[in-house]
């Protein structure tokens, strides 16, 4: 029975050591003005220039947003036509590009930072090599590669920007390696790639030739809702189940958690996050407001 006792101490004593405390604290909120037929937004992220791109998944939408929380613009309107959309899912912007999965038609379309329509990238619909379906996650790399989670068939897909097919990873299934239901994906700055799977509730890492790293969150994770890489690779990972942000290290098990719970500020949907340098920004989806966080 001692001996019991002093496992569980020991047991409880590594899980104090590895999770951290939280060190983020709201430091801007801010209202999203000039929205109409009962926008929603789903997901978001945030421009070089400081500018927010957001997705109106209800209304099919993709809107710029200026950092005062005013639309600048929109785009979309459900259809399979260029500048329209079907459940978008996902969206990451670089300096030039805002890159959409557009869920239900199976491809990924690309635009300017002015909306302006440049290319699609079509999956079919289908199975085979370089085909997806259901896309529920998109990502560049600095090196200009642009990878995707298939959602239907539990893989991810590298594409060059010109869109030439150059391998899947992952695979459907249990094994180590293989995914059930990849979602959001992200890039480390050492191009290795983070993906949430959702079935698992936990984060899969690969190098960019897709050979398989290893995991983070076992056991941790309740509902991998979205994930945004740092600047030095930490991955932040919002939980819809826990109401917390978990931020995982890329050489550790440490990690630490943010409790939405004991910010000072109402959320009633938190949805998405994005992470730019030293700060770290939450979409809240019903109230449509997007709350910037900084380190104390």
């Amino acid at each position: 029975m001692t001996n019991r006792i002093i496992l569980i101490l020991l047991i409880s004593l590594l899980q104090l050591s590895l999770k951290a405390q939280s060190i983020w604290e709201v430091s801007r909120e801010l209202k999203i003005e000039g929205l109409d037929n009962g926008a929603e937004l789903t997901n978001f992220d945030i421009s070089q220039s400081g500018d927010f791109y957001a997705l109106d998944q209800r209304n099919n939408r993709l809107l710029r947003i200026s950092k005062k929380g005013e639309v600048l613009g929109f785009i979309g309107g459900f259809g399979w036509q260029e500048e329209q959309f079907d459940s978008p899912s996902a969206i990451w912007v670089t300096s030039l590009d805002v890159f959409v999965a557009d869920r239900n038609n199976h491809r990924i379309q690309r635009y300017d930072r002015e909306l302006n329509f440049i290319s699609i990238l079509d999956g079919s619909g289908g199975f085979e090599e370089g085909e997806f379906e259901y896309p529920a996650g998109v990502a560049q790399s600095a090196r200009g590669n642009l990878y995707l989670s298939d959602s239907f068939n539990g893989k991810l897909l590298k594409y060059s920007l010109e869109g030439k097919f150059l391998l899947e990873f992952g695979g459907l299934g249990y094994a180590e390696g293989n995914i059930i239901e990849p979602g959001s994906i992200g890039i480390t700055p050492d191009e290795k790639v983070v993906v949430a799977d959702v079935a698992r509730n936990m984060l899969l890492y690969y190098d960019e030739f897709g050979n398989f790293l290893f995991s983070r969150g076992e056991g941790i994770i309740m509902a991998a809702t979205a994930l945004s890489v740092g600047s030095d690779g930490e991955v932040f990972l919002l939980d819809g189940e826990l109401n917390s942000i978990f931020i995982f290290q890329e050489n550790s098990d440490a990690y630490s958690e943010i409790k939405l719970s004991e910010l000072e500020s109402q959320l009633t949907a938190p949805v998405d996050i994005a992470v730019r340098g030293n700060e770290l920004y939450l979409l809240d989806s019903r109230s449509n407001k997007i709350l910037q966080l900084k380190k104390r």
